[in-house]
């Protein structure tokens, strides 16, 4: 067991050589270089007593330099990859900085993003035909990711044949937790809000159950007592074992 005397300063008041400002959070959080299938990477928001919501919204539980990281690693990606309920009650929006795919095999999707051509739409050969007719018409790529459902292997698939490699996933919690049990997340950024939350809100996992075993890579925090941790596995994945070869349909 090790003491963790001084966790590094993330706000920007803080004293030199503590503050780490947007370039020293990007060295810190760089994809691998020269990446031959996509690295992925999760950022996930959750209180101290586990919730991963606050009046049913992740982003409620943020501050400043949550924010901050936030943006740093949108920066750093080629792709966000997001689950639709996610997209929905987050109310997500076109980014300049990083292209968006949501998952999604119900394709009822609302929020401000699906008005953007660039944004990919990840779901299955039975989706509603007409709603995927709609999202096409729109200028939007549609990539069928499984029969019935979206499979996370075709997930990373699909991002490997558009040359998206560098990966982000925000959750929400179904999301993330099915990548997870199929062994295809590379890292971990939880940050921790100094709030206890109680009630009844989600984890940032659901769904399948994993033991995939994690060590933390660095631990940040701020004068507002946000803890912000990157975990890697234990074991690195595998990556030749992945399958990267065609998703499956793609529609524009």
């Amino acid at each position: 067991m090790q003491r963790l005397l001084k966790a590094i300063q993330l706000t920007p008041d803080a004293p030199a050589p503590d503050h780490l400002d947007d370039r020293a959070l990007s060295d810190l959080h760089e994809y691998p270089a020269d990446l031959a299938v996509p690295h992925v990477r999760a950022n996930m928001i959750a209180s101290l007593d586990g919730s991963a919501q606050s009046d049913g919204r992740s982003g409620a539980l943020g501050g400043p330099g949550d924010r901050l990281l936030f943006g740093v690693l949108r920066e750093l990606a080629d792709v966000v990859v997001v689950g639709s309920g996610t997209v929905n009650s987050e109310n997500y929006r076109r980014d300049p900085r990083v292209r968006i795919a949501v998952v999604s095999t119900s394709l009822r999707l609302t929020a401000p993003v699906l008005t953007d051509p660039s944004t990919i739409v990840l779901t299955c050969r039975q989706a509603p035909a007409d709603r995927r007719d709609e999202l096409v018409a729109a200028g939007l790529t549609v990539i069928d990711c499984g029969t019935d459902r979206v499979e996370p292997p075709a997930i990373v698939a699909a991002m490997n044949d558009l040359g998206l490699r560098r990966v982000l996933t925000e959750g929400g919690p179904t999301l993330l937790g099915s990548l997870l049990s199929f062994g295809l997340v590379d890292e971990m950024c939880v940050t921790t809000a100094p709030i206890a939350i109680a009630g009844s809100g989600a984890r940032i996992t659901a769904g399948s159950t994993t033991d995939r075993r994690f060590v933390p890579a660095h631990v940040l925090t701020d004068d507002d007592g946000y803890l912000y941790t990157r975990w890697i596995p234990v074991h690195p994945l595998d990556h030749t074992a992945r399958s990267v070869s065609r998703a499956g349909r793609v529609h524009h």
